[in-house]
């Protein structure tokens, strides 16, 4: 067996061309395996096999942005992800000078929303920044991404980019349900409200609109209410998730390994299982009801079998 810290699940999914790894993060969790072999460790060893690393890439939930010294790192404390940064920092150089990239940052939120949601639900300290701009210019990039009553963009810049390729995905069911739920919450909040500040717009919210839940299979599974903020995060993740799964498709390696949080791992595998004809071929750790275990008991560590490993 094999320990691997970092990861609290493992789900290994198979169709006719690719293999995928699905990595599980509990990203504060640091109750590792006695060894500590991180995540990264693997990784690192994966690519360093000339027999195998041709055939691998790596899809990260890290920001899709150029530069990476402007992201406010979250769980600094937490180290399995200081020794993961230093080998995406690693991966990412050796892509930029060298031209051999292996991992793909699939982490598009910040491009779409220059935000933190908690920022904009605190409205006794709201940012100075969101006090200013209306809804309109806030969600536009969203917006525009789907062609939904939206102004355009410049030309260079990346959500342009971001629009072509989903541009040539949007006949999949994937883009389409998404489609609606962005156009459903544009109907239901941003429509008759365009004008608005969104600081003014959000003390005008209910309650219910600050809670949010979590969905297994968004957004082809709905709840049949919508609240703002949790459509927004619901939302976000939404688009993320479709780029791996636009980056799964495209990508000629036959071995794919996706890193994530758990809910964006957790809604990865569902969807490719559900609708996409993935089968699963093994699974260690926690990968489904997250909400019913003791947080307390759970350890940011698993054992694999190395035969699973062996490419």
């Amino acid at each position: 067996m094999q320990n691997i810290s970092g990861v609290i699940g493992l789900s290994i999914l198979q169709n006719k061309k690719n293999k995928i790894f699905i990595f599980y993060d509990d990203h504060n969790n640091i109750k590792y395996c006695g060894d500590k072999f991180y995540i990264s460790d693997l990784f690192s060893d994966l690519l360093k096999n000339p027999k195998i690393n041709k055939d691998i890439c790596l899809l990260l939930e890290e920001p899709f942005i150029n530069n990476l010294n402007k992201i406010k790192v979250l769980w600094g404390d937490s180290s399995h992800l200081y020794s993961f940064r230093q080998f995406y920092t690693k991966i990412i150089n050796k892509c930029t000078k060298d031209k051999i990239c292996v991992g793909y940052p699939i982490d598009v939120r910040l491009i779409l929303t220059d935000f933190s949601i908690e920022e904009i639900m605190d409205t006794q300290n709201i940012s100075p920044k969101y006090r200013n701009i209306n809804i309109k210019d806030f969600f536009n990039p969203i917006l525009f991404l789907f062609n939904i009553h939206a102004t355009l963009l410049k030309k260079n810049s990346i959500i342009n980019f971001l629009k072509d390729i989903f541009k040539n995905f949007s006949d999949t069911q994937f883009y389409k349900e998404l489609y609606k739920r962005i156009l459903l919450f544009y109907n239901k909040f941003l429509k008759d409200n365009e004008n608005m500040l969104l600081y003014d717009y959000v003390k005008t919210l209910g309650s219910e609109n600050f809670n949010f839940k979590y969905i297994k299979g968004y957004p082809f599974v709905n709840d049949s209410n919508i609240y703002f903020f949790d459509e927004i995060d619901k939302i976000l993740s939404g688009i993320m998730e479709f780029f791996t799964f636009i980056l799964i498709l495209i990508l000629p390696q036959k071995f794919k390994f996706f890193y994530a949080g758990y809910y964006h791992s957790n809604n990865i595998k569902f969807i490719l299982m559900n609708y996409y004809g993935y089968q699963l071929v093994s699974e260690y750790g926690i990968t489904e009801d997250i909400e019913t275990k003791n947080s307390l008991k759970i350890n940011n560590c698993i054992a694999v079998e190395k035969k699973y490993l062996d490419l």
